[in-house]
């Protein structure tokens, strides 16, 4: 796999520190009785002396743990503090058009040297967090009435129209832009308005996204 991250400082490893004690009130119940006592007297004691905290306490064996932990590691190492790392279970990688170097869900930038994709690549996890990866694809949009463009979403999908046909980015609004189906996607014909009739198409709408490797216009009618 020929690839290559860039860094902006060298990384040190972020280390656990014990600055908690943490008691699980079920299980001082295995402890002696007069124990149990002793301590609830000491921890009244303590609370006269101590300012109060919230914190959040998540058990190992919860199915949020992996995740907190992985968010409070890169946010020490100086990566990305919040991100879509909290509700899903794969890592988003984002894909930047003019210099070809994706955006990790995780924080991290990654390049492939020779231009080729994750996929082309055998590229299944993250190499940083661990997770499943996910590369953000492309969806064909139909914005206004007249035009079908490749974006990675609606905003993206007005700026592709009016870069290619010269608008101002201030003709569309998010609201004319709607997600192509999937029934016109897998269409094999469409009607040719020169001809006047429907004619076959050599690819159909999903065969073209599926070649494209960056945003881009689709087709216009008038």
């Amino acid at each position: 796999m020929n690839e290559q991250e860039k860094t902006n400082a060298p990384r040190t490893e972020f280390v656990r520190e014990d600055r908690y004690i943490v008691i699980k009130r079920s299980d001082l119940k295995a402890a002696p009785i007069y124990l149990q006592v002793e301590l609830s007297l000491a921890i009244e004691k303590l609370a006269e002396h101590l300012p109060g905290r919230e914190c959040l306490v998540i058990e190992s064996d919860w199915p949020e743990y992996p995740v907190a932990w992985q968010m409070i590691e890169s946010r020490m190492n100086g990566g990305a503090v919040v991100n879509q790392q909290v509700t899903t279970p794969f890592c988003l990688w984002k894909r930047e058009q003019d210099s070809g170097f994706y955006e990790t869900g995780c924080g991290q930038t990654w390049h492939f040297t020779d231009g080729t994709t994750p996929e082309e690549n055998s590229a299944y996890f993250c190499h940083h967090c661990g997770k499943s990866l996910e590369v953000q694809r492309l969806i064909a949009y139909q914005v206004g009435d007249n035009d079908i463009v490749a974006a990675y979403d609606p905003s993206g999908a007005i700026e592709v129209l009016c870069t290619y046909n010269g608008y101002e980015l201030d003709e569309f609004t998010v609201n004319e832009v709607v997600a192509v189906s999937d029934a016109l996607l897998d269409s094999t014909e469409a009607f040719d308005q020169d001809e006047g009739k429907t004619v076959p198409l050599e690819k159909t709408l999903r065969q073209e996204l599926d070649e494209l490797t960056e945003p881009a216009y689709l087709h216009g009618w008038e």
